[in-house]
């Protein structure tokens, strides 16, 4: 039988001699939901007790996104559902299933809806330390292992009573939850610089693409109010002066699946675009299905932009990229830099207005697509002098730059907590205290 010094086997695996390995409902003092008030939604207001649902219950916070709130009398009639100071609060049901965190000390008193579970420890768990548990794969893995309802996920209570949880001594209960709030204190405080800076720049963006810099003197267009100095400009304009300046991927029989091979030429879809990868797909064709498809090759600094389905996002094929070809629901834009800074087109492109223009001249039904490529070709650009591009380009991409620092630096420490987590939820790594 394996032996670990110091450690001994249990239905969570090994855990600390002196730890035990116990069942939620041996401590707490209640589990339990809320309920929906008589009513329904008619009796929520703007102001008066707060009432949690799913959508405000996160990994490990409240959010007062959508919050909604009851009244007094409302509340007391729900006495059984009161929350009280660290009270941790459970998703139960639906696609939030799972979701955790501890009633924050800020609200003087709250109630919850009957797919939030209140669980209350007993003075014996620390109830961040439980929190923790919940949403590491400890908790995590016991709550889908006890999925239930059908197409409707859902925990009973006997079931969130079962729940296995490493049990440390109190203290060092304590010591664990102290240094995994650290860690989340830091990426709280990150997600607000990075807030901050996104909306620098979408000031930034509404007063530069808009006013630009330094102008006196404006005009009325086509496509609104502008610098006296800046002109209009179609997209065919802006792009290079061949026939592949603008195109979209083939359509028909072009791409087939029976084409395709484990490896080649890359063929890169629509995802690509949407999450910015293009390490994402697996497509391949052979080099003579390349070259009969030359006409629609990506290669670096191509923009390419979703136009099925999910239209509009754009991004820059980065360098360094696998040779490959557009499908049907990409659009390729190659630029001519002599009249248009790269960099500039896009933040144009991501502003809200032009994204709006684009969604608001959409065709088809429910699977939408982009407007056709004769009114895209003549879609109008504000297009300022060239030195004054390069000017906004710059300044909205060194707000960009800050925001992609605090984004790595936030997931340096999301990778941090993921692996302390696991090392000190389950006794392997040691705290003193």
């Amino acid at each position: 039988m394996d032996q670990r010094e110091g450690y001994k086997k249990t239905k969570l695996g090994w855990i600390p001699e002196d730890w035990d390995a116990v069942k939620l409902g041996k401590i707490t003092n209640k589990v339990g939901s809320g309920i929906t008030p008589r009513g329904g939604s008619k009796v929520y207001q703007d102001n008066g007790i707060p009432f949690f649902r799913s959508q405000n219950i996160l990994y490990g916070k409240v959010s007062v996104k959508d919050i909604v709130y009851i009244s007094e009398a409302i509340h007391q009639k729900m006495k059984n559902t009161q929350l009280q100071p660290a009270d941790v609060l459970l998703n139960i049901t639906g696609a939030s299933i799972g979701r955790c965190c501890v009633f924050p000390n800020d609200f003087e008193n709250g109630n919850v809806n009957q797919h939030v579970c209140i669980i209350r420890p007993d003075e014996i768990i620390k109830s961040k330390y439980l929190c923790y548990i919940l949403n590491s794969p400890i908790g995590q893995n016991q709550i889908w292992n006890f999925q239930a309802g059908g197409n409707r996920e859902g925990l009973n209570f006997q079931q969130i009573k079962s729940f296995i949880i490493p049990y440390p001594p109190l203290p060092e209960q304590k010591k664990i939850a102290e240094i995994l709030t650290t860690i989340d204190n830091k990426i709280s405080s990150i997600d607000n610089q990075i807030q901050q800076a996104e909306q620098l720049k979408k000031g930034l963006m509404e007063k530069l693409l808009t006013e630009g810099m330094g102008h006196t003197e404006f005009k009325d267009t086509k496509i609104g109010r502008m610098p006296k100095s800046w002109d209009v400009a179609p997209l065919v304009d802006l792009t290079i002066k061949e026939k592949s300046g603008i195109r979209r991927g083939p359509f028909g029989g072009a791409i087939k699946k029976s084409f395709f091979v484990s490896e080649g030429y890359k063929i890169y879809e629509q995802k690509n675009v949407i999450r910015n990868n293009f390490f994402l797909g697996n497509y391949f064709i052979t080099e003579e299905k390349f070259q009969e498809l030359k006409n629609f090759k990506v290669r670096a600094r191509d923009l390419l932009i979703s136009c099925s389905g999910t239209i509009g996002k754009i991004v820059e094929v980065p360098m360094g990229i696998k040779e490959g070809v557009i499908n049907q629901a990409l659009l390729r834009i190659r630029l001519n830099g002599d009249v248009i800074n790269q960099g500039y087109f896009l933040h144009i492109f991501q502003s809200d207005t032009f994204q709006k223009k684009i969604i608001d001249s959409t065709q088809g039904g429910a699977m939408k697509n982009l407007i056709g490529m004769n009114e895209f070709r003549n879609v109008l650009f504000t297009r300022p002098p060239l030195e004054e591009q390069n000017q906004i380009a710059s300044i909205l991409s060194s707000v960009d730059d800050k925001i992609e620092v605090l984004t790595q630096k936030k997931y340096h420490y999301q990778t941090l907590k993921k692996g302390l987590s696991q090392q000190l939820l389950t006794g392997q790594m040691r705290v003193k205290v």
